[in-house]
């Protein structure tokens, strides 16, 4: 398991070769000696590293869409209370509210998972977590 400070580390690497394929960054990480070094003091093998650019790049790519469907999202005057008005308008008593946004937007934008995830976190939606 790569260590929290390795991770940001890589984090680091990998969003500042955003340009690059997943086998561009790798080859970046692997020529890297301080780098190369901590990866074997912590024995992440390949395969891990390769799994953790992956996602790394996955997890930068939404986190930018988000940020593009907040500047369209977020029109002008818009406050909390307003966010959580609409919120409540679309999900209403549901027991799952997210995935009745998605149903409700599916329609209207291109995202809907990545428009109602911005949406939920706007107003605070936390879902309930399953009984065991």
């Amino acid at each position: 398991m790569i260590s929290k400070d390795l991770r940001d580390v890589l984090e680091a690497f990998v969003i500042k070769n955003k340009s690059k394929d997943e086998s561009g960054v790798y080859k970046i990480i692997k020529k890297d000696e301080s780098l190369k070094k901590w990866l074997v003091e912590e024995n992440v093998n390949d395969k891990e590293l390769k799994n953790f650019i992956v996602e790394t790049r996955k997890v930068y790519r939404i986190g930018k869409r988000l940020e593009r469907i907040a500047k369209i999202a977020q029109p002008i005057g818009w406050t909390a209370e307003s966010f959580k008005k609409w919120w409540d308008s679309v999900t209403g008593d549901y027991e799952h509210k997210f995935t009745k946004c998605m149903k409700v937007m599916e329609k209207h934008v291109d995202d809907p998972g990545a428009f109602c995830g911005y949406m939920a976190k706007e107003v605070g939606y936390k879902p309930q977590k399953k009984k065991k």
